[in-house]
């Protein structure tokens, strides 16, 4: 009898702390998951160092004497710069999550034409690290890469031409958590947006370039897949997007 009741309460017990449908860990220290991080995307670190220079001498360049009218203009475009440059500094550039990076400061050129012509090598040299990466990837690292050139390519056309409207980049991870019709939207705007920065790219490598068929394979293959999102966007009796032109931003 005292066996049974041994048994019996050994049961009720156990039936208490955990189950079979619903196992449990009792007691401390409990168990903590930590996902496993991505792996380093290779070349962050050194563009991240690019877009701070370049933020740094937009922002010289706002405060400066001789800017005038267009002050808020460099101002603008730093902003742009110094978010890439926090964007690459996060564990996941990809997600376009911005994180904490130290701001670069330069001195103020001692002129507007002084400061063009610096901004320009800057942003040049920008544009092609870029552009390098994008060439040595594939697929949608690739396509990231090539929209940060084509950025700097904006920039530098920014520089002397007045900006309309800078329109935000919608981060990927919100396409999840909104309306179908508002993520399909969202979705084909970052197609339009990598189609732009790829074919930017492209468009700069001579036909001999050893990497030119590589990435135009990548263009190929990123233009089917938005064309393919297209028709299903149509066949939903929605207007996809055109993809008009626009500076994006991370």
């Amino acid at each position: 009898m005292r066996r049974r009741t041994l048994l019996l309460g050994l049961v009720g017990v156990a039936a208490s702390g955990c189950s079979v449908t619903d196992p449990r860990v009792l007691g401390s220290p409990q168990p903590i998951w930590s996902p496993t991080p991505p792996p380093p995307l290779s070349g962050a670190d050194n563009l991240a160092g690019l877009e701070a220079a370049a933020a740094a001498l937009l922002t010289a360049m706002s405060g400066a004497a001789w800017a005038g009218a267009d002050a808020a203009r460099y101002a603008a475009l730093a902003g742009i710069h110094r978010t890439h440059q926090q964007v690459l500094a996060a564990v996941d550039p990809l997600r376009r999550e911005p994180a904490a990076a130290e701001a670069a400061t330069v001195a103020a050129p001692a002129g507007r034409d002084e400061a063009i012509a610096g901004a320009r090598s800057v942003l040049s040299r920008l544009k092609e690290s870029h552009e390098a990466l994008a060439a040595q990837t594939s697929g949608v690292v690739a396509a990231f890469w090539a929209s940060q050139a084509a950025a700097a390519v904006q920039t530098q056309t920014a520089l002397a031409t007045s900006v309309g409207a800078v329109t935000k980049s919608v981060p990927l991870r919100q396409v999840v958590t909104i309306a179908p019709e508002a993520a399909a939207v969202a979705l084909l705007d970052r197609y339009h947006e990598a189609v732009y920065g790829l074919e930017s790219a492209l468009g700069r490598l001579s036909a001999a370039h050893p990497s030119r068929g590589v990435l135009g394979a990548v263009v190929l293959a990123t233009k089917t897949q938005r064309d393919a999102l297209v028709a299903r966007t149509r066949a939903a009796s929605q207007t996809p997007d055109p993809g008009a032109n626009r500076i994006y931003v991370d």
